[in-house]
């Protein structure tokens, strides 16, 4: 019953305003969650354009669609807006979180990159391309600052997302990889095997499009599940992570991607020197031995996974696609044939031809072919300016959270999904911006100005 006084209707509407605002909130962490633990799902899509006929062309080049990922994206810039709307304290916390970042070594450069990729407009053969590109980045990007945000408010306790979806991914692969073909979960986005793969083993690849995307997934919850083990305060707490993470680590050896393991221990190295220096010479003894112990397990469950065909996997030769990328990044060097248009370019130039006609495996080329030289020079500043802050200085989560965005660096030199895909795409902009707010949240915690004045 509404209260008759004007106090008591005072302390309702007051009281229905903090219900109302704790639920947004509530809401607004569940969404930022639910992006990172299905930001792997590459399928099922809602299709919202078919943009052209392309043979051989992969449809996620051809079309306009929206992954799981997207939509939840969608929802959670929509609840964020409505709480900014609603909320005072918010609007100016987010407001100053946006402020804080837009620096040149955070997403200033980004933004740039954003404003280049909308100028492409007036030369894209396929506009409708183009805008769907710039807007989904401009999303991604949204997110990004609102993720920042929502750590300085709540921490990392979004990173058990990525970890408890990686693990239930790494799962459903192993089995995958056990049962040497797929376990009929179509329904949930689970794909077949694809025509170019060999079939004597099968490759990891979840509820993802690729065995390559799901490796990727994999490294990024490989790095949460240790950032959560090092913060936890609990030992259950790091029981859990470390079971979790290893769970996640067993499911990359079976996705067999060169290039997630590779960018792994790239990612890793930085890490590993960190430990080394800080140990005695018993423990580095013993790291020594856990590692090499490490090596010999993984070593094994790949020739186990390969069933014994481990030249075939990780030493054939591996297409990059080049070819074709290169002559329309040749046609149009300095500013591109526009965000998104590249595989339409592709099939203007090799048209009817038949044979697999896929981008080239390399993010910056692949910025490169759409956004001209202009376009990678800002993207390529953008990331190496947000990496010189890799620190162990902002304290251990900003640092291992960092690792992974050099990971993410080192697997686009090796394949394209970090951009290419959408909903990998959104993947590493939600990483980036967890990575953002780590800086302000250790300093929110001890009140210092060292991160905020880098």
């Amino acid at each position: 019953m509404m209260p008759t006084s004007a106090a008591g209707r005072h302390c309702f509407q007051a009281r229905l305003k903090d219900e109302r605002s704790g639920l947004l909130e509530f809401l607004q962490l569940l969404l930022f969650m639910i992006v990172g633990a299905v930001g792997v799902v590459s399928s099922p899509r809602l299709g919202l354009q078919h943009v052209f006929e392309g043979l051989d062309i992969p449809l996620d080049f051809q079309t306009i669609t929206l992954s799981y990922a997207d939509v939840f994206m969608g929802w959670l810039l929509l609840i964020s807006g409505l709480r900014a709307f609603l909320e005072n304290a918010y609007r100016l916390r987010l407001a100053e979180t946006v402020k804080l970042l837009l620096r040149p070594r955070y997403a200033a450069l980004f933004v740039g990159f954003l404003a280049l990729m909308s100028v492409g407009l007036f030369w894209a053969k396929q506009p409708s391309l183009l805008i769907a590109s710039a807007l989904h980045f401009a999303a991604c990007l949204l997110m990004s600052f609102i993720g920042a945000a929502l750590v300085r408010e709540h921490g990392l306790s979004a990173l058990w997302a990525i970890v408890l979806g990686g693990a239930l991914q790494a799962l459903i692969g192993l089995l995958q990889v056990i049962n040497n073909s797929t376990l009929g979960l179509s329904a949930l986005g689970e794909v077949p095997r694809p025509y170019y793969e060999p079939t004597t083993f099968f490759r990891a690849s979840g509820l993802s499009m690729h065995a390559n995307y799901l490796g990727g997934y994999l490294m990024l919850a490989l790095f949460a599940a240790l950032c959560l083990a090092v913060q936890a305060r609990r030992r259950l707490g790091r029981i859990l992570s470390g079971a979790l993470g290893a769970l996640c680590a067993l499911g990359m050896l079976g996705t067999l991607s060169r290039s997630a393991l590779l960018s792994t221990a790239i990612g890793s190295l930085p890490i590993a020197w960190i430990a080394w220096r800080a140990l005695n010479r018993p423990a580095r003894r013993s790291m020594l031995i856990l590692s090499s112990a490490g090596v010999l397990i993984g070593i094994a469950f790949v020739l186990f996974a390969t069933r014994g065909e481990l030249v075939t996997r990780f030493f054939s030769g591996r297409e990059f696609f080049f070819r074709d990328s290169w002559t329309v990044i040749q046609s149009a060097p300095l500013f591109g044939v526009g965000a998104g248009n590249l595989m339409y370019e592709v099939w203007l130039n090799v048209g009817m031809t038949p044979g697999p006609k896929l981008p080239v495996h390399n993010v910056y080329l692949y910025i490169w072919a759409e956004t001209g030289l202009l376009g990678l020079t800002i993207f390529g500043a953008a990331l190496l300016l947000n990496l010189s802050r890799l620190r162990p200085r902002y304290g251990a989560a900003h640092f291992i959270i960092g690792c992974g965005v050099l990971a993410l660096a080192a697997v686009s030199l090796f394949d394209n999904y970090t951009w290419a895909v959408h909903p990998h795409r959104v993947l590493t902009f939600w990483w980036i911006g967890l990575w953002w707010g780590t800086t302000w949240h250790a300093t929110d915690q001890s009140s210092s100005c060292d991160a905020l004045a880098a």
